[in-house]
C-alpha cells in the first residue's frame, strides 16, 4: 500500500512528463539501400545525421512507431 506522499510524487512526475511531450521525428529512407519491413515496428534504431543542419551531428536512438511506404513514379 502506498502512502499519500508517494502517490502525490507519482502524480507530479506524470504531470511534468505530460507537459514535455516527446517530438517524434519523421525520416525518409531509400528502400534500395536499407531493408525495411513492418517487422521493424517497435524496434529501436540509431539515427545519425551529419550535415549542414546538424553541424555538431545528431546521434540518437528512436523507437519505430509507424511505417509508411510511398512509391514515386518517374
Amino acid at each position: 500500500m502506498a502512502t499519500q506522499s508517494v502517490l502525490d510524487a507519482h502524480a507530479r512526475a506524470d504531470w511534468a512528463a505530460a507537459r514535455r511531450p516527446a517530438t517524434i521525428p519523421e525520416i525518409t529512407v531509400a528502400l534500395h539501400r536499407t531493408p525495411l519491413s513492418p517487422a521493424l515496428l517497435g524496434s529501436t534504431i540509431r539515427l545519425r545525421i551529419r550535415d549542414l543542419w546538424w553541424p555538431e551531428g545528431l546521434d540518437a536512438r528512436y523507437r519505430i512507431v509507424g511505417l509508411s511506404i510511398h512509391f514515386l513514379v518517374s
